[in-house]
């Protein structure tokens, strides 16, 4: 049997956005990629702030091409910009990947 503490088990997983506050702009599925980020320990911000670790956009380039408020903010406050190809990326390999790939 496996132990438990406070009722808790003793292992538990972490999920891949554990602690991560992600914002979104552009044209995306807004609900799905809330739940997801969500059910993986992330927090969602509506609006960009300091303790925001990303910005996802939509991979169309949208919010990019029309310098939303939100592009513009983060890139005031050095937030990295991914697409949301990053989080299902993230997603299939089960671990919060590097940025690099996904920047735009």
């Amino acid at each position: 049997t496996q132990s438990t503490w406070g009722g808790l088990p003793s292992l538990f997983v972490m999920g891949v956005f554990d602690g991560v506050v992600v914002s979104l702009s552009g044209n995306l599925d807004r609900k799905r990629l809330i739940k997801v980020i969500e059910a993986q320990g992330g927090k969602f911000s509506n609006t960009i702030h300091k303790r925001v670790a990303l910005l996802i956009v939509d991979k169309t380039g949208g919010a990019i091409a029309s310098n939303t408020q939100r592009v513009r903010k983060a890139a005031k406050l050095s937030i990295d910009v991914v697409t949301e190809d990053y989080v299902d990326a993230c997603i299939d390999a089960n671990t919060r990947l590097e940025t690099a790939k996904f920047l735009v």
